[in-house]
């Protein structure tokens, strides 16, 4: 449930009503699809809906195309691939 929990806060604080999840283990896992959802319902009291990407393989390329499409720097790029590297903790 704490990735539910979380993801219900961000949507609040942005006053967002659908979360959508994506991945490969929620993908192919039923019952965790189910449980996030459920949380979702609880927690927001119906008010916000938990949604799963089908083909979320590809949304790592969307973003990289969009982003070359409206003209982000390399050094934007490269700084944001900067700080998600240093946040690993291997």
């Amino acid at each position: 449930y704490n990735i539910a929990q979380i993801a219900y806060l961000n949507a609040k604080k942005y006053n967002l009503k659908r979360v959508f999840f994506g991945g490969f283990f929620i993908r192919g896992h039923p019952f965790t699809m189910q449980t996030l959802s459920y949380a979702i319902n609880f927690w927001s009291k119906g008010e916000r809906r938990a949604l799963f990407l089908r083909h979320e393989g590809f949304l790592g390329a969307l973003g990289a195309f969009l982003m070359y499409e409206e003209g982000v720097s390399s050094t934007t790029i490269r700084t944001l691939m900067e700080r998600r590297d240093s946040r690993a903790n291997f």
